[in-house]
């Protein structure tokens, strides 16, 4: 297991490489592999099926890939693309073109189902924890939207019972209304930086 754990951790680091992975997080996304491969053989071992072993292991390296990306203000592809690596059903194609050639309809078809049930597996695991990763994000269309209503509400006149405006009163409130839709602005450009990794 442990050869291939570490075997798990070169291919990936390879695979970053040849991605153009930021020289700052290649060791991290290399460990994303091999926990991923870690995960997946201890499933197996657990007598998980094949498809649902790549479903646990698709979990847990797409958390502690949103973990990874939040936590040094990067992508979360930098960490997930090659960390996937292991999971990916490169094999299952091979067998499928390689039956093929041989006219073994059977194993084809075996290999072919066996190949869409773990690239599937892959696909929801992504989908779920993104998912759940998305409930603890405020998007930047809502903070964009608190901006403009901020300012909107700057250029409200302020009346005392009289119907008097308070000049005084409604500068005072203009100007706090304006810092706090600048600080929202600078918050949004933030979070767009984040996104875009910068």
């Amino acid at each position: 297991m442990i050869v291939q754990i570490i075997g798990a951790f070169i291919a990936v680091l390879t695979l970053a490489l040849a991605f153009g992975v930021p020289r700052k997080f290649l060791v991290y996304s290399a460990i994303v592999g091999a926990i991923d491969w870690l995960v997946y053989l201890i499933s197996l071992g657990r007598g998980l099926s094949l498809a649902m072993s790549v479903f646990v292991a698709t979990l847990v390296i797409a958390f502690i890939s949103h973990a990874f990306a939040r936590r040094f203000k990067a992508p979360v592809t930098v960490f997930l693309i090659p960390g996937i690596l292991p999971l990916v059903p490169g094999v299952g194609t091979y067998r499928i073109v390689y039956y093929l050639i041989l006219e073994d309809g059977a194993k084809a078809s075996y290999y072919f189902y066996q190949t869409l049930q773990i690239a599937g597996m892959i696909a929801i695991g992504i989908f779920i924890m993104d998912t759940f990763f998305k409930f603890f994000q405020k998007p930047l269309s809502v903070v964009g939207k608190e901006a403009e209503d901020i300012e909107l509400q700057g250029s409200v006149s302020v009346e005392d019972s009289t119907g008097h405006v308070l000049e005084e009163e409604e500068k005072r409130m203009e100007q706090d209304l304006l810092a706090r839709a600048e600080a929202l602005r600078k918050k949004m450009k933030e979070r767009e930086k984040d996104d875009l990794g910068l």
